[in-house]
């Protein structure tokens, strides 16, 4: 492979030598943490435990929610929908329908986003954990760093919800607007899922951060996958956002993006000092 080659392959987030079959492969691959951190989910109890009691909230959060805008914003959907675009009535009406549990599922996603923001850091920690062994495990270290209140330890956060609420119409598009708005967020999403996990490794500059995720074709392929199977309304969003957190985990246990950008970091400090 040339430099020129070489460059638009570490561009796109994969080592120099990866062959493009082999980076579409990987991108492929990383859409399946979702599923890696479902079972994972489904296969420990005491993560189950962490979580019973938020999806039984979300479905019942999301039942209320949706029975109010059936009453309310559903009929006015479909009217202006009929009137604006000419669309047949029941057409109108069936659109209106499913744009109504898009929105459902909109709301309840960004509201348990700020509430449960700590819970989804728990699994993470829970799930890494189970996955290296440390001398401190991820949860110590994380609660002898900051409290969960800290400022900087949500400073993704505001700014992940705030474009959430800013792209939140582009689901006014049946699928099509979801997976968009799932596009545009995913990357920045699971870059808040390593937040802490780049902080505890020492790597507090966001800067730096950027830079791993920028090199790491995960945060855009896995991420995407997450917010998509995260708009799946009545409590099953609100699972995968747990599941997520789960498989976000797996790949940092297995592949280690932090470590390797220290590596990498340590190594041009080293030229540059010879030099």
């Amino acid at each position: 492979m040339n430099s020129a080659a070489a460059a638009a392959t570490a561009a796109r987030g994969f080592a120099p030598g990866t062959t493009d079959r082999t980076a579409a492969f990987s991108t492929i691959w990383n859409t399946t943490y979702s599923m890696r951190g479902m079972t994972a989910m489904l296969k420990t109890p005491s993560l189950w435990r962490m979580i019973i009691c938020p999806i039984i909230m979300a479905v019942i959060s999301s039942i209320v929610i949706f029975i109010v805008l059936m009453a309310t914003v559903f009929p006015a959907q479909a009217h202006a929908m009929h009137n604006g675009t000419r669309m047949s009535m029941p057409w109108s009406w069936f659109v209106s329908f499913i744009v109504t549990i898009a929105e459902t599922a909109l709301i309840v996603t960004i509201v348990f986003v700020a509430i449960f923001a700590d819970l989804q850091q728990r699994v993470f920690d829970k799930t890494y954990d189970m996955r290296k062994s440390t001398e401190a495990s991820m949860s110590q270290q994380r609660r002898e760093r900051c409290c969960p209140c800290c400022s900087g330890c949500n400073y993704l956060l505001v700014l992940r919800i705030t474009l959430l609420i800013v792209t939140s119409p582009l689901n006014i598009v049946p699928l099509l607007g979801q997976w968009v708005w799932s596009l545009i967020n995913g990357n920045f999403y699971a870059w808040s899922l390593h937040e802490d996990y780049f902080m505890l490794h020492g790597i507090t500059n966001y800067h730096d951060q950027h830079r791993i995720v920028r090199r790491h074709a995960f945060y855009t392929s896995f991420g995407t996958t997450s917010m998509f199977l995260e708009t799946i309304p009545f409590g099953v969003g609100t699972f995968f956002m747990f599941a997520n957190a789960a498989g976000a985990a797996i790949y940092a246990a297995e592949r280690e993006p932090a470590l390797q950008f220290l590596r990498s970091k340590g190594e041009e400090d080293d030229g540059i000092a010879m030099a």
